[in-house]
């Protein structure tokens, strides 16, 4: 029986036959959506247990051996290793050997859809909506209809919810005569469990750093893995009904998803225009959405965004910015020039920074905002809706929607250069894509992984190398986790940035993607070294050679080669001139507020009576004297 039917075949019995003989030919199921856990000795991927490419389900990658190497050669063919638990047999069998994964609830497969719709009175669409629990069925003066409320309103769903989700449409079919069904019984029109192909057919491919990547189909999958599973785990927790229905509608969505991409040829559909219109570059600076900091935003003096500008650094604060030499000499400041950075000029002099609504771009040589696009300057944009995100080239309008996330985005971080956006969630998934085109170049969860010896830099400057492994000495685990909890306590306590302003990224000519995150610096052969103190900013360079992490006073400049702290630039005399910082009898409010609109306390101490009282200042004397 051809497998393939189940996503290919547009005849409802190829699939419910397709699916029948999923278990008979399955070698065991998907439970995980992680495709590697790390780079063996050989420097070769190795593959997760019960993950997409697992070898305990597929079969061993190397010819004969174990995914250990306890067992290898033919004398030990079909003899399964105790340690790793993979078989060992030849590596052909990887083209060859299907998996499957439960589904974790009932599911309607699209094909069977006009079946069901024509036996039970339907339009095709009213079925889909039930399917995909955007709606109800009840009889209206005998006659059986289908209602969608608004999507906003999740409550009068929740008040239908047995009159919803693929099992009522189960068993609605249930109450009809045999051959109302084309030969088909209810329970074969849905699914429970789809089939995984053989990783071999699903090759790897190769992105613009040197990573290995999975091609889109096994993006799909592997949110498809990780939705069900969850979806599963919340039925044995019994969780509340509002829960289970949304997440239960999610892993519809991702089933449909899967089945379209593996019909499709195309590697991403574009997105909503519209969506990408809001972020064509704007003019100067009245065009853009104002920001607006409560008190659940940061602190004025928190460093929200790091970029190194040619041979300086830019530090931005909610209210401006401010060009470093990288000797920590102050170049320039500029007030109202806020935001994450999106792009910066080869020559590093003019950023990109995305509005709510509208793209700026800031020239800090002329200290102006900038009208139209610089020819030499590439940037991205990302927009949030609906829980999921949509990555933006504002230059020419284009858009992708980040379909294979599988939660909400948490993490969005591009380049220097702005051609590359690492957008990734809680759960793990996402990689770095290429912004003109969408295209995933790189697999990189934020939650990294590492194991064996680590370097780790110390806030006094010492490198040392740790274990993982209990020698009778520090533990790098426990030194890596206790700086990754300070970090989170420090941002908490400087105030929340969207998006991971803590993690970073470069395309470096011969390591390929440089990331950090969560402590953890990485490139294409793995973990590298780790950082031992709390920081709530960073930024790479260009060449992925020098790392930038900035704390509540000062920018650590660090090595990213040879990793060693370089210099560490005191930040205290620019924030004690430029914010409120320390002075006391300020109300924060009116703090926010004038900052807000001069940019910095400088500004607001040259600024006239008449400019202070329309801000709402009761004695401007008194005012500057605080300053």
């Amino acid at each position: 029986m051809d497998l393939f039917a189940f996503y290919r075949s547009d005849d409802a019995l190829e699939v419910e036959r397709a699916h029948r003989e999923v278990l008979d030919v399955s070698h065991g199921a998907i439970t995980r959506p992680f495709f590697f856990r790390g780079m063996g000795e050989d420097g070769v991927l190795v593959p997760e247990r019960d993950g997409p490419r697992c070898e305990v389900v597929f079969g061993p990658k190397r010819e004969h051996e174990c995914q250990c190497g306890h067992l290898r050669g033919v004398e030990h063919a079909g003899a399964r290793c105790e340690k790793c638990g993979v078989e060992v047999l030849a590596s052909s069998v990887r083209a060859e050997r299907w998996a499957h994964v439960a589904a974790g609830a009932t599911l309607l497969h699209p094909v069977q859809v006009p079946v069901i719709a024509q036996a039970l009175g339907l339009d095709e669409e009213a079925v889909r909506g039930v399917g995909q629990l955007r709606g109800w069925l009840e009889e209206i003066d005998g006659v059986l209809r289908y209602v969608e409320p608004d999507p906003d309103d999740e409550h009068r769903l929740l008040d239908h919810a047995e009159a919803t989700s693929p099992a009522h449409l189960r068993e609605r079919l249930r109450a009809l005569p045999p051959d109302a069904l084309r030969g088909l019984t209810p329970e074969e029109l849905f699914v429970d469990r789809v089939p995984v192909p053989p990783p071999a057919l699903r090759p790897l491919e190769r992105g613009d750093g040197g990573d290995l990547v999975p091609g889109l189909f096994d993006r799909h999958l592997a949110r498809f893995v990780a939705l069900s599973s969850r979806l599963g785990r919340l039925f044995e927790l019994n969780a509340p009904l509002i829960i289970v229905l949304h997440e239960h509608a999610a892993v519809q969505r991702a089933f449909e998803a899967l089945l379209a991409v593996a019909r499709s040829s195309e590697d991403r559909p574009a997105g909503d225009p519209e969506t990408a219109a809001a972020y064509r570059p704007a003019g100067p600076r009245e065009e853009l959405v104002e920001r607006t900091y409560d008190d659940f935003g940061p602190k004025p003096e928190r460093v929200i965004d790091l970029a190194f500008t040619g041979g300086s650094l830019l530090v931005v604060f909610p209210f401006f910015s401010a060009r470093l030499s990288l000797e920590g000499n102050m170049m320039s400041v500029h007030p109202g020039v806020s935001g994450p950075v999106a792009g910066v000029s080869a020559d590093g002099e003019r950023v990109a920074f995305p509005g709510f609504t509208r793209m700026g771009v800031y020239d800090l040589a002329h200290d102006r905002w900038v009208e139209g696009w610089p020819d030499d300057l590439d940037a991205w944009a990302f927009a949030e809706a609906n829980e999921r995100g949509t990555l933006i080239e504002p230059e020419s309008g284009a858009c992708w929607p980040m379909n294979d996330l599988g939660d909400y985005p948490d993490l969005v971080r591009g380049t220097p250069c702005g051609r590359y956006a690492w957008v990734a969630d809680k759960e793990g998934s996402g990689g770095i894509y290429r912004v003109r085109d969408g295209a995933i170049q790189a697999m990189r969860g934020h939650a990294l992984r590492y194991g064996g010896t680590l370097p780790v830099v110390r806030a006094d400057g010492r490198v040392e190398t740790l274990s993982f492994h209990d020698d009778g000495g520090e533990w790098a685990a426990e030194v890596i986790e206790q700086a990754q909890a300070e970090s989170e306590e420090l941002s908490e306590a400087l105030g929340f940035v969207a998006y991971g302003p803590s993690a970073a990224l470069a395309l470096s000519p011969d390591r390929g993607f440089v990331t950090l995150a969560e402590n953890l610096v990485h490139d294409r052969s793995g973990v590298r070294f780790a950082i031992a103190f709390p920081y709530v900013a960073a930024a790479i360079d260009r060449e992925g050679a020098t790392l930038a992490v900035a704390d509540a006073d000062s920018i650590s400049l660090i090595d990213v080669r040879e990793p060693r702290l370089i210099a560490r630039l005191d930040l205290s005399p620019l924030l004690e001139e430029a914010t409120f910082r320390d002075r006391a009898g300020i109300d924060p409010e009116l703090e926010h507020r004038l900052l807000a609109h001069f940019g910095t306390a400088l500004r607001v101490k040259a600024a006239s009576d008449a400019e202070l009282t329309r801000e709402g200042v009761d004695d401007p004397g008194a005012l500057r004297d605080l300053l």
